[in-house]
């Protein structure tokens, strides 16, 4: 989620600097090249062992609470409850643990 908003704002920006130095031809090359790290970034690849392994971890947990704002430039979190230890977690590591393990039981 981070590297969109970091590549959406490097892009918007590209756009306005190139249109007004070098000229409209430029800034979309720039503004496709911008859209098209997005695509890359957020393709989806076969999790790995390790992920296997923690997104059962987390799935083998209690949830205790969920959607806890933790500020304006925070992400939002869940609690779970492992065993005697209470941890939170990214509302968005929780969701692809969730899809890993959903994965895994078909």
């Amino acid at each position: 989620m981070t590297w969109d908003i970091i590549i959406i704002v490097i892009g918007i920006i590209g756009f306005v600097v190139n249109d007004h130095v070098i000229g409209k031809s430029s800034s979309l090359l720039c503004l496709c090249l911008g859209v098209s790290g997005l695509i890359i970034l957020n393709m989806d690849s076969d999790p790995t062992p390790e992920e296997y392994e923690n997104a059962k971890k987390i799935m083998s947990c209690k949830l205790v609470e969920e959607n806890i704002n933790n500020g304006f430039l925070s992400a939002k979190t869940n609690r779970i409850k492992c065993g005697d230890v209470i941890k939170n977690i990214d509302i968005s590591d929780y969701e692809k643990a969730k899809e890993i393990a959903a994965s895994t039981d078909e």
